[in-house]
């Protein structure tokens, strides 16, 4: 999988790492911090 960039509802933006094989995406935030957040996301954004 290539890294992919994804606008997050909070405006931030981040880039999928990791797709699971039930299309859960793992999602690094890019907000400016040293050490920045990741979330489970839904493939369908929610």
């Amino acid at each position: 999988m290539q890294d992919k960039t994804a606008t997050l509802r909070n405006g931030n933006t981040g880039t999928v790492v990791y797709e699971s094989q039930f299309g859960k995406l793992l999602i690094v935030e890019h907000n400016g911090d040293e050490l920045p957040p990741t979330h489970w996301h839904n493939a369908n954004g929610s």
